[in-house]
């Protein structure tokens, strides 16, 4: 290992050092990676240097200084001669210290590497703080790697052993198991082909329709591989789930991520557009799990808290995004709704007291809670299943063809 791969981050310095403000809107973080550690919620976004925010209640942010001191460490610099900023952060804790891989590139390169930071704890006051580069975790090259090196990121087995997904673009996304020590890939491990978009055979250097951004999370003894798609405008998340973390992951129809398939569970609507490339918090939040992902917001990509939640078959469901800290209210659904489907314009619909349903469109139905489970079934046969958001404004469901549901207060 080189001196520079070495090289321990120089000390932490307040955000002022750094001409940033103590506190700022939530604007120009693309690709989110979350975490928590004590009473803080950390977020990581790329940047220059990677960019870094902590919170404790997920709504009001503060600035920490980035987590390199300089644009691009300079070992990727070297291989990656025009790369300006780090990409796509990944942060998990894996046995006693914190991983942070990243990446480094050039726009529509299959030119590429991963990079590896470690460090004892988060908290920039702490005199154990401070990032350690472990340099080099992956390489791609063009025409040689089916892969391109990009957007890595850590999960956790049954047995707690660390596996590295990754993949943008090409040949899609793949998996290997990593040293939990080094926090690097095995040497000689399987490569394990998990998701694509591209048709056919997937040759080498094939620039497919988009896919990127995996994730995978273990959660109701599972695995989840959440996935971006399409280009920016477009951008949305898809998941799929397995019984072994190597896959097959197929979506709720039983279509298989490798080919065409995917559960959508963030998708343009509303105001936002470009929903995508997420992080999730899992069993660690008190309150819901949390979800993380950018949104083109006029000239950036602005990051987006939501909660996550289960639905009773298992599958995640993302609601709206967090404005004010958490609060919980006994469901009540009495009133006029804005009831979205498939993400697209939604009408008014009348819950009323008798537990009928109405919109303007004249569709009738029923409506009944189960705690914070809300059932509809429509007198057309369609049935929906939600769940109610602890504040009571919002809900956020699936119905019998895999479309999304969604509903706000009028």
């Amino acid at each position: 290992m080189s001196t520079a791969h070495q090289r321990k981050a120089p000390p932490l310095l307040p955000p002022e050092a750094h001409g940033r403000p103590a506190f700022s809107p939530l604007w120009e973080l693309p690709d989110p990676t979350i975490a928590k550690s004590g009473d803080w919620y950390y977020v990581y976004a790329t940047g220059q240097g990677i960019e870094a925010r902590r919170s404790r209640d997920l709504v009001d942010w503060e600035v920490l200084p980035p987590v390199f001191s300089e644009a691009v460490p300079s070992w990727a610099k070297e291989k990656i001669p025009g790369a300006d900023s780090v990409w796509a952060p990944d942060i998990r804790k894996v046995g006693e210290r914190w991983h942070l891989h990243y990446s480094v590139s050039t726009l529509g390169s299959q030119c590429s590497v991963l990079g590896l930071a470690t460090a004892e704890t988060l908290d920039p006051s702490d005199p154990r703080g401070g990032w350690k580069d472990e340099g080099l975790v992956l390489a791609s090259e063009t025409r040689k790697d089916p892969y391109n090196a990009l957007d890595s990121s850590v999960c956790l087995d049954e047995n707690g052993r660390p596996w590295i997904v990754w993949g943008s673009y090409f040949s899609g996304i793949f998996l290997a198991e990593a040293d939990p020590i080094t926090g690097k890939i095995v040497p000689g491990a399987p490569h394990h082909h998990l998701a694509t978009r591209a048709p056919g055979d997937g040759h080498l250097g094939y620039y497919g329709p988009g896919i990127e951004g995996p994730m995978i999370i273990h959660k109701l003894g599972r695995f989840y591989l959440f996935v971006s798609l399409a280009d920016q405008i477009n951008y949305h998340v898809v998941v799929g789930r397995a019984d072994r973390i190597t896959g097959p992951y197929l979506d709720r129809m039983g279509r298989p991520l490798l080919g065409n398939g995917g559960t959508t569970v963030i998708a343009s609507y509303g105001r936002y557009r470009g929903n995508g490339h997420n992080g999730a918090l899992v069993d660690e939040c008190p309150w819901f799990d949390v979800f993380v992902n950018h949104t083109l917001m006029e000239s950036s990509r602005d990051l987006q808290v939501r909660p996550m939640f289960w639905s009773e078959d298992g599958w995640p469901l993302v609601g709206e995004v967090l404005t004010r800290p958490h609060r919980e209210v006994p469901p009540s659904m009495e009133g006029p709704w804005i009831h979205q489907v498939a993400w697209r314009d939604a009408p008014q619909v009348e819950f009323r007291s008798d537990g009928t349903l109405r919109d303007r469109r004249g569709a009738q139905g029923r409506w009944e809670c189960r705690g914070r489970i809300l059932q509809l079934a429509w007198a057309s046969g369609q049935k929906e299943e939600c769940y109610i958001h602890p504040d009571g404004d919002s809900y956020v469901g699936r119905d019998d063809h895999d479309a999304d549901i969604r509903g706000f207060r009028a």
